[in-house]
């Protein structure tokens, strides 16, 4: 009675359009947890109108008997795009920054991190408080550095390729860099996903999780056999990222505790083929190979996309090209290499499960996130009270 008109004004619209249909998953979630307690009933047709978004965000249809827990691509951070913006990786795009969970002490809630080498090879129009739209967990974020983090993987001119992991290795090749193959990791708290109502999504393997497993298997087995002393160790669980672990000490405990090898020795496998995987394999078998490095003979075929050079690239192997002959691949990458491709089992299903047993390799790659630059002209100074 308090509404003096029955027409349609900009209020409800507002509701609708920003509240309603924008924030539909956070208020399905809350709805379900304390709606019928409130007596708030009718919004079931919610469920539906978010199984449908999710259809329209991937841009294809999926039938009904498909898997609702398959991770699709979310284009939306990218379908309102302006000119002068640019995209710097499309949804789940291989190469893509590498989501990796947590905080550091310049980023959380809504400001995520990434490497400063990484900001270096994209010749710094990505800067400390940068605005993003992101493709998950959605929304926009902006940007802080973490050296911590993985660094880019870059192609040279010469065809080398360079696993960048400080700003100091970065300066001398930026003007030589040909491809970006990895971009790195993009650390996003965990409660932005809370915050947005958005499923936590797989992770590629990296150390903190492997020093998880390591501790477990330590407190299971004993030390006994293993390259560190208790005090290492100590070190090792406390410190992951900055305490260096040697490939052969990494084999060591992979072998000795029945856990995956240590993800700086681990490439990503699952960004290949099995044709790839062969074809390496095969190339190695005409190799000469030894500890301390692994010289491949280089053919017209060899430098094809399905090639073993390309697919060296793809696994994010460092390695040099010389005299555009010879691919060459230095220690500790030969070992890691060499090591993972022993025992091939040719009857599995997918290329992480051909390899070695013994090491139980894990997917490094996990899941990639989409991102484009937001409005420059928004970044501002992020103040906190207190």
């Amino acid at each position: 009675d308090r509404v003096g008109t029955d027409k349609i004004r900009n209020g409800p619209c507002l509701v609708l359009g920003e509240g309603i249909c924008q924030k539909a998953a956070k208020l399905h979630k809350q709805l379900s947890k304390w709606g019928k307690s409130f007596g708030i009933v009718g919004w079931d047709f919610l469920n539906a109108f978010l199984t449908l978004q999710k259809k329209m965000k991937a841009k294809q249809a999926k039938s009904e008997e498909s898997s609702s827990d398959l991770l699709k691509p979310d284009f939306t951070f990218i379908k309102d795009i302006v000119a002068g913006r640019p995209v710097l990786t499309y949804p789940l795009a291989k190469g893509g920054f590498r989501l990796r969970y947590g905080r550091c002490r310049t980023s959380g809630f809504s400001t995520n991190a990434i490497h400063p080498a990484t900001m270096a090879v994209l010749q710094n129009y990505l800067a400390i408080g940068t605005q993003l739209k992101v493709e998950r967990p959605g929304k926009s974020t902006v940007l802080a550095s973490c050296d911590l983090l993985e660094g880019p993987v870059v192609k040279l001119k010469n065809g080398h390729v360079l696993w960048l992991r400080t700003v100091d290795e970065a300066k001398p090749v930026l003007s030589e860099i040909k491809e970006i193959i990895y971009l790195g990791d993009m650390m996003i708290s965990y409660g932005d996903f809370l915050d947005r109502a958005h499923m936590l999504v797989p992770v590629g393997y990296c150390e903190e999780w492997w020093s998880l497993e390591l501790q477990k298997a330590v407190e299971k087995k004993g030390k006994k056999g293993l390259p560190f002393s208790s005090e290492q160790l100590t070190t090792l669980f406390a410190s992951p990222i900055t305490t260096p672990v040697s490939v052969e000490d990494a084999i060591t405990f992979s072998q000795q505790l029945k856990i995956p090898l240590h993800p700086k020795y681990t490439f990503h496998w699952t960004d290949i083929s099995k044709e790839q995987l062969f074809g390496l394999r095969d190339a190695l078998q005409r190799s000469s190979v030894s500890p301390e490095k692994i010289v491949v003979p280089v053919s017209i075929q060899d430098l094809e996309e399905t090639g073993v050079k390309r697919t060296l690239e793809l696994l994010g192997v460092p390695h040099q090209y010389i005299s555009q002959e010879y691919l060459v691949i230095a220690h500790p990458w030969s070992v890691a290499l060499q090591i993972s491709l022993e025992n091939l089992d040719d009857k599995k299903e997918n290329v992480l499960t051909m390899l070695n047993p013994v090491l139980s390799l894990r997917d490094k790659s996990g899941t990639t996130i989409g991102a484009r630059m937001g409005r420059p002209e928004k970044a501002k100074m992020r103040k906190l009270t207190g």
